[in-house]
């Protein structure tokens, strides 16, 4: 696409749009992650299973979700800047609180191994037939409870709604 001959204006809404279209389609893969994981709840509960499906639903939901705020890029028309706060006016206070803590798992816990986050902190089980050194931590694959799922599911709808809105609008 040549862009030349284009106000400025035209092409922040341009760069603002391709940024909409990448968005909808990260804000709907965590949306999915995040039904799956539900589902995924219930049979953990019934069978008392492996909760590995849904560490890596958690990672991929919370990873998915960030994206579009973490994100530059450049495509065919230039830099793709990331999304800032345009959307938080329709959050509700505890959906606000639950994407500021999705940007911080992601930023903390999944795309990096922040030590201080993850609180290492080794001892000595003293209380075994051998001394062992036990690495104690904080899991950071530990997935969110049902109940914090069910929160993040509506934000997630909210997200990519208004990324569809949000592309109309413009």
């Amino acid at each position: 696409m040549d862009i030349t001959g284009l106000s400025e204006e035209e092409k922040w809404k341009l760069a603002y749009f391709y940024r909409l279209v990448m968005s909808y389609s990260d804000f709907k893969h965590a949306h999915r992650c995040a039904m799956y994981s539900l589902d995924q709840h219930e049979e953990l509960e019934k069978n008392g299973g492996d909760d590995l499906i849904l560490r890596a639903l958690y990672c991929s939901m919370v990873v998915s979700y960030s994206r579009p705020f973490n994100s530059y890029g450049k495509s065919n028309i230039g830099e793709i800047p990331p999304l800032k706060n345009e959307m938080e006016g329709v959050f509700t206070k505890q959906e606000l609180k639950a994407h500021k803590y999705l940007r911080w798992c992601r930023n903390k816990y999944l795309a990096h191994s922040d030590a201080k986050e993850i609180a290492l902190t080794p001892f000595v089980a003293s209380d075994l037939p051998k001394k062992f050194v036990i690495p104690n931590k904080v899991d950071a694959l530990a997935p969110f409870t049902r109940e914090y799922t069910e929160l993040v599911l509506g934000l997630l709808e909210k997200t990519y709604r208004w990324c569809v809105e949000e592309k109309h609008r413009i």
